[in-house]
């Protein structure tokens, strides 16, 4: 890794001064919960109260410490420490290892706050501690790293407004130079063929989109393509995510952590996830561009590069290589509140805010609609306040398998193009085979059916050639025999909408990102 170039002054100032901001107002909840007596039980305490006395006295040992280091008038090339640097690192990473491991005490929903407190609390101070030292070879990465890892595992419990402040600064003070690159290659390896087609239509009216939800047809809306709802995004037009160089200047120079889904598809045997920097994902998984870090501890790229073959209706190599390179692939990730610079490339559509159907009711094994909707019933889905956003990024050939979801979406294609196949709801669930409950997580939302191999598109793993069975065989067969669905390449700058519980089985065609 390079050396970080020198800083500008007034804006590394104003971070050093935010950092004594955030660590005095640590120190003050610390002690506000350690001096708590009586008369003081009717009031609410912090959060940080049910991690305990021991360890809110630790971590008020340290940033007592942290914070006198920032009041010293003495330089800080030899400053008087009262606990050598090292020490006080370990005592901040002893702190961030023990409220990490309540992370998996618990179900991630119900893992209480005073935790997910302490590893924020901890992970600022780490920060500010790391800060006040002259730069090192590592100092930008490990300083974004921390202030990540406090949004992505723990929420940043309280203190995002901090966190987002302290890497906007830190991005002023140590402005980056990213290099210049061509745009994704919009090479296709293999392009599925489209029998029946989604219909597209311009964009709508809010009021037109809305009267459509809400017509009595039986089974509720069914799936539509709009070609010119996106067409002012700044992603699509001033700032264009087709361009590597402009999302590596958007991430900090590509040093942003996120979470990156390693294989093929997410029930296949091996699948894994990681969390890396953005510059990484890019070199390993995506275009090859050389790395700031030498350290090999990424995937190759992908065998998909700039040479790949051009696009075609035939499927790929037949006997696919079991030692090639896995995909890597950032799926359904907010990305877009967890590095709000690239927010603004997008506005959220109105129709999003539309008043869409519930999911039909469950029906007997008929292949026909089911009944008309009742708008009014009861759900067991929340409703949402606003609406979710994620992100997909992938190579060609990332694969999201045949599932449904518990809302409506509009999928919006914003750099390369995806292939989308689409079943109703009211298919047979004996036909479309719902996943269990697998290692302890419900995969009911998931087809047991791998479509690419039912379709010839891809080969089956080891494992599947194993079970391959006269009984399997037919089931496949059946289900191949199904007739209700439709299909669809979803260019750039299309939207695709999807109801409520239609089953959808996505396919990357070249390097694609969508934001839904």
């Amino acid at each position: 890794m390079d050396m970080p170039d020198m800083p500008k002054e007034k804006e590394l100032h104003n971070l050093k001064e935010s950092c004594k901001d955030a660590i005095q107002a640590i120190i003050t909840e610390c002690a506000a919960i350690l001096n708590a007596d009586d008369d003081s039980i009717n009031h609410p305490l912090p959060e940080l109260a049910n991690c305990g006395e021991p360890l809110i006295q630790l971590l008020l040992r340290q940033a007592r410490q942290i914070l006198a280091l920032y009041r010293s008038p003495v330089s800080v090339k030899a400053p008087p420490l009262p606990l050598p640097p090292p020490l006080l690192l370990k005592r901040i990473e002893d702190l961030l290892s023990t409220s990490y491991s309540k992370f998996y005490a618990f179900p991630y929903k119900d893992v209480p706050p005073c935790w997910r407190r302490l590893y924020t609390d901890a992970s600022i101070l780490k920060f500010c501690h790391i800060l006040f030292w002259p730069p090192s070879h590592s100092f930008l990465d490990t300083l974004i790293r921390t202030l990540d890892l406090s949004i992505i595992l723990a929420g940043a419990a309280a203190k995002r407004p901090w966190i987002d402040r302290a890497l906007s600064l830190l991005e002023s003070a140590f402005p980056q130079t990213v290099p210049s690159l061509p745009p994704f290659s919009t090479r296709e390896p293999f392009t599925p063929p489209v029998l029946r087609p989604i219909s597209r239509f311009p964009s709508p009216s809010f009021t037109d989109f809305q009267a459509y939800l809400s017509a009595r047809k039986p089974g509720g809306p069914r799936p539509l393509i709009f070609t010119g709802l996106v067409s002012s995004w700044p992603a699509l037009t001033t700032s264009p995510w087709s361009s590597p160089s402009y999302l590596l200047s958007r991430t900090f120079g590509g040093r942003r952590l996120v979470p990156v889904e390693i294989g093929r598809s997410y029930v296949d045997e091996g699948w894994s996830q990681s969390l890396i920097p953005f510059n990484e994902f890019l070199s390993a998984y995506i275009i090859g561009i050389p790395s700031r870090d030498t350290t090999p501890h990424s995937p190759a790229p992908s065998p998909s590069g700039p040479s790949s073959s051009l696009s075609s209706s035939s499927p790929p190599c037949p006997s696919p290589s079991h030692n090639a390179p896995p995909t890597g692939y950032l799926a359904q990730h907010p990305l877009f509140s967890h590095i709000p610079t690239l927010h603004s490339d997008i506005l959220t559509p109105d129709l999003c805010y539309t008043s869409p159907p519930r999911l039909p009711p469950p029906h007997s094994s008929s292949s026909s609609p089911p009944c008309l909707p009742d708008l009014d019933a009861p759900t067991a889905v929340p409703e949402l306040d606003s609406p979710q956003l994620n992100a997909w990024f992938g190579p060609p050939g990332t694969i999201t398998p045949l599932h449904t979801d518990p809302y409506h979406n509009l999928l919006v294609q914003v750099v390369g193009r995806k292939f989308v196949r689409l079943y109703p709801p009211w298919i047979d669930s004996r036909v479309i085979r719902k996943r269990g409950k697998e290692n302890g997580v419900e995969m009911g939302n998931t087809s047991e059916w791998d479509l690419g191999v039912l379709e010839g598109w891809d080969q089956p793993g080891p494992e599947a050639e194993e079970a391959e069975e006269e009984e399997e065989e037919k089931e496949a067969n059946e289900f191949k025999m199904v007739s209700e669905w439709v299909d669809c390449i979803l260019e750039p700058g299309e939207t695709l909408y999807i109801p409520v519980g239609w089953w959808h089985y996505v396919r990357g065609l070249s390097r694609n990102q969508c934001a839904p």
